[in-house]
């Protein structure tokens, strides 16, 4: 945007130009600064601008600013993210841990360690179904059909 801008000034140098010059100015503020993710920001002096060199100085000094708030967003919604995930692989160790245990209990300490690796590598849905299967099997290999 910072480009643009200052292209649009090299163009429209002359002082003829400069009701142009105002006209972009105010067009760039009222419409694109306005727009996502330019409008969220808390940073920006929405004063109206008289020009596009004014334009361009607010830019460039926001522009900082502006990617330190947007980097601020990212890691919280990223930690937001790895949150959920650790509770996720928290759930499904602790549903592996359960099956185990309710092998070791119905099967011998023994027989549980045998299939211990297969466990600790299901998904959630196939760690539930085993878990349903251990309340009718009869063997250790009818709980993993």
């Amino acid at each position: 945007m910072r480009s643009i801008v200052a292209t649009l000034s090299k163009w429209l140098v002359k002082p003829e130009q400069r009701p142009i010059r105002r006209e972009f100015a105010i067009w760039i503020q009222r419409v694109l600064l306005r727009r996502k993710p330019f409008a969220d920001s808390k940073l920006f002096d929405w004063e109206e601008v008289q020009d596009l060199e004014e334009v361009n100085e607010m830019l460039a000094e926001r522009m900082n600013e502006w990617e330190r708030e947007w980097k601020q967003e990212g890691r919280l919604e990223g930690r937001q993210e790895g949150r959920q995930e650790g509770r996720q692989e928290g759930l499904l160790a602790g549903e592996g841990k359960s099956l185990l245990l309710l092998l070791e209990q119905k099967f011998g300490k023994e027989a549980a360690e045998q299939y211990r690796p297969r466990v600790e590598q299901a998904d959630e849905p196939t760690i539930q179904q085993w878990l349903i299967n251990i309340l009718t099997a009869n063997s250790i290999e009818e709980v993993f059909r």
